[in-house]
């Protein structure tokens, strides 16, 4: 198209000028074969970057269908979590957002002094770490295991009480507490510890030789049938 176009404004040949040789159209010929292998070249270049912006194309339009895949995802959890949330008892969300306690209450430190317990730095810690119920209601499962007899370390039991907020069973049985109470009181009553015993609607009830009356489950949490062995 090119050399046709040059031939329609080329003018007329002199009649003096010699005719073309074969020399010269050969030279023609190889220059355009030559042109033709260059573009050639160049359009399969220009094919194979379209290929390589086509697969670009493809993988970004995968990417954009994950991310929209992802965001369906993210809202139905969300949805899940917020009916979750909403089915958490009000006594739970309590047990939860509590405030610990910056110092232990007379109450507490009443207790603790009830059962014989002495506070340490880690007694402490998991103390005001806590709530006050939970703190007593893991005094009163001590109460318990010691009637029982299910605790080895005091403080370690305590403290693991509090940490995981166990609460008393109430699966003594008036018999077993009647068993130990046959067994404890002449132990302390040989000591000194107390005079007389009472059984009432709070439970059994032991008087010193002051006169108090106390709850024969501090008095063991206080004085151990085992430790009432050993001092004999």
């Amino acid at each position: 198209m090119q050399l046709r176009g040059q031939q329609t404004h080329m003018s007329v040949t002199p009649r003096d000028q010699p005719p073309a040789t074969p020399k010269a159209n050969s030279q023609v010929v190889s220059r355009l074969k030559q042109r033709i292998l260059t573009l050639e070249t160049e359009n399969n270049e220009l094919k194979r970057k379209n290929e390589a912006l086509a697969g670009q194309i493809y993988r970004v339009h995968s990417l954009l269908e994950q991310v929209e895949r992802q965001k369906d995802i993210i809202a139905t959890l969300e949805d899940r979590l917020k009916q979750a949330t909403e089915q958490i008892t009000p006594a739970k969300v309590i047990s939860l957002t509590g405030k610990s306690q910056t110092k232990i209450s007379e109450t507490i430190k009443a207790q603790l002094e009830a059962t014989g317990i002495q506070l340490n730095p880690t007694l402490i810690k998991a103390i005001k770490s806590s709530q006050e119920e939970t703190v007593l209601n893991a005094i009163e499962a001590y109460k318990e295991a010691i009637i029982t007899g299910n605790v080895g370390r005091p403080l370690g039991w305590l403290k693991r009480a509090i940490e995981e907020e166990w609460k008393p069973n109430g699966a003594v049985q008036a018999k077993s507490e009647l068993d130990t109470f046959n067994e404890w009181f002449p132990l302390a009553k040989n000591r000194g510890l107390v005079k007389a015993s009472q059984n009432t609607k709070q439970g059994i009830m032991v008087y010193t030789d002051h006169g108090e009356c106390i709850a024969f489950a501090d008095m063991l949490a206080k004085y151990p049938v085992e430790k009432l062995k050993l001092s004999l």
